[in-house]
Formats: C-alpha cells, sequence, structure tokens
C-alpha cells in the first residue's frame, strides 16, 4: 500500500491487529469503526473515501471477514456502478471470529 492509501477495515478479529501494528503514515490513512463495532462499515467506508478522494487517485482498501462482507456485499454493486477502483482483502474463517473466539474463553 503506499503511503497516502487508504485502509478501511470492518470490525473482527483481524481489526485488533491492524489497529495495533499497521504503520499510518499520513493522517486518516487508515478508518475503522471503533465506536459501534459494526461488522459491515468497511466497504461503504472504502467506497466514500474513494468518492471523497477520486481526483487524487488515492488507493482505497477494504479489509473484511467473511461475516462482515456477506452483511453488505451488495455495496459492490454501488462501487462498480460507480466505477470505483477498489481492492478488497477478504479474510475467510467460516466463522464470526469474535463469537467464536469469545466461546473458546
Amino acid at each position: 500500500m503506499p503511503k497516502n492509501g487508504i485502509i478501511c477495515l470492518d470490525n473482527g478479529m483481524y481489526k485488533i491487529w491492524f489497529a495495533r501494528y499497521y504503520r499510518v503514515h499520513e493522517p486518516n490513512s487508515i478508518l475503522l469503526d471503533n465506536a459501534l463495532a459494526s461488522m459491515e462499515a468497511g466497504l461503504p467506508s472504502a467506497i466514500a473515501s474513494k468518492i471523497v478522494h477520486l481526483d487524487l487517485d488515492r488507493n482505497v482498501m477494504v479489509v473484511c471477514g467473511d461475516g462482515g462482507f456477506m452483511m453488505n456485499s451488495q455495496e459492490l454493486e454501488t462501487a462498480v456502478r460507480l466505477k470505483l477502483n477498489l481492492a478488497i482483502f477478504l479474510l475467510c474463517d467460516d466463522a464470526f471470529g469474535m463469537i467464536r473466539g469469545s466461546r473458546k474463553a
């Protein structure tokens, strides 16, 4: 990811690792919904970021789990219709990881 790229995160186990270890080089280049913990926030955030920064041609990537992605996958139609160049990094664990993780405790 370039230094001015934007990463938009859904919520899940991986969000904790990104929030702790991803190196940010510019303000507002990692977006995560920390207050409400909405699972499906990543893709709409990425679409909005790309629209806001369309003239700057900034790279935007959404990182989401399989559960959160399926809750909002219909938003791909919006991205395609608006011809937005987004990268989607999909993590698949075939479960809601935070729920599964809390059951092991």
